[in-house]
């Protein structure tokens, strides 16, 4: 065979892998664009927060049930964002459906996250755990050192009353009566769980 056509032989073999190449490429490229679909600017109508899914409209067209996990089931644990009504989020289709997702969001309303028997939910209104199912509050740190401080200035009170009393012969404890009576005639108020609440936190 001759230089020549062991040339072009070569040059044939060449464009025959390329054109191959090329099929396998665009194969995959049009396999990818079946099985994806646009992410899309849509606007919150509302929430469902049961179902943790919502209404959007995108233009108008309004979407139902759009979640907000990956599948709809009201106890399944792991996190879950909530977007404020009238903000704008990205949505997206499920491939080989009709359903949609969000995707992402720009303002959120409030956030749940679940995982085994921890429950926390946090929005404007402050942190809740476990659903408040103790209906108690956590204590708001300044009001209990504030209480803490009256009880200790009345203990030190009564402490410099005893300092500075000497027993007196044979008056039956009158002198000490008479140094405690201004402390006795104070009551110390009782605390509440009102008193030093977190109205925040609830649990």
């Amino acid at each position: 065979m001759l230089v020549s056509q062991v040339q072009e032989q070569e040059e044939l073999w060449k464009l025959d892998l390329k054109f191959k190449f090329m099929n396998i490429k665009e194969s995959i490229e049009n396999l990818i664009k079946d099985y994806s679909s646009d992410i899309v600017l849509a606007k919150i109508v509302s929430i469902d927060y049961d179902k943790k899914t919502c209404v959007v409209s995108l233009g108008s067209v309004e979407y139902v049930d759009v979640r907000l996990n990956s599948i709809v089931k009201t106890e399944l644990p792991g996190l879950t964002v909530f977007p404020k009504i009238g903000s704008m989020v990205l949505i997206n289709q499920i491939a080989n459906s009709s359903e949609m997702y969000v995707v992402n969001t720009s303002e959120i309303d409030r956030f749940s996250l679940k995982i085994e028997d921890f429950c926390l939910d946090v929005s404007e209104d402050g942190f809740t755990f476990n659903q408040a199912k103790l209906g108690s509050y956590a204590s708001d740190i300044n009001k209990l050192v504030e209480k803490i401080n009256k009880l200790e200035t009345e203990i030190n009170d009564l402490k410099g009353v005893f300092k500075n009393w000497a027993p007196a012969p044979q008056d039956g404890g009158a002198q000490l009566k008479t140094a405690v009576a201004s402390w006795t005639a104070k009551s110390i108020e009782t605390t509440t769980v009102d008193d030093i609440k977190d109205e925040t936190i609830k649990h």
